[in-house]
């Protein structure tokens, strides 16, 4: 069995991440093409983890992803 590397360890680009959350909030487009490409674990910081496991749950229940849906 392979040893993962600390996620400490791992390179991530905050910016990235935001700008990922940020266009999936405002384009359903985008949207689609995080929710299709990405998963949780794509993000490390735990607050953008938290915002797309709610985009995905929003989706799941058939729900308007919309920034008042995602911050209820």
């Amino acid at each position: 069995m392979a040893n993962k590397k600390p996620a400490a360890d791992l390179p991530f680009n905050s910016d990235a991440e935001r700008v990922c959350i940020g266009s999936a909030l405002v384009n359903n487009e985008a949207m689609w093409k995080v929710l299709s490409s990405l998963d949780e674990e794509s993000f490390f910081e735990g607050r953008h983890q938290i915002i797309y496991r709610v985009l995905r749950a929003l989706v799941d229940k058939k729900v308007a992803v919309e920034v008042l849906t995602v911050t209820e």
